[in-house]
């Protein structure tokens, strides 16, 4: 059984910074996992109902909304290799 989580409302700030990310990336990935704590606080979908919007697994989804949740909005980044 998967762990339950969901992201809690977002400020105003936590908001416009995730809707920026959003929409001014150039990373695909990047926008995916907003979008998926966007679906997650804004209208309280669970993991598995995230997954089949955006077309990931719902572990996927939990690991990025456990990061969001620890790191913010530059968590949802990818890692410098």
């Amino acid at each position: 059984m998967r762990p339950k989580i969901q992201v809690p409302p977002l400020t105003e700030e936590q908001l416009a910074a995730l809707e920026q990310l959003y929409r001014k990336t150039d990373l695909p990935r990047v926008r995916t996992r907003a979008q998926m704590v966007l679906l997650s606080a804004e209208q309280g979908l669970k993991a598995d109902d995230i997954a089949k919007i955006v077309r990931e697994s719902a572990v996927t989804v939990i690991t990025w909304l456990k990061r969001y949740m620890v790191e913010g909005p530059e968590g949802l980044l990818d890692a410098p290799r």
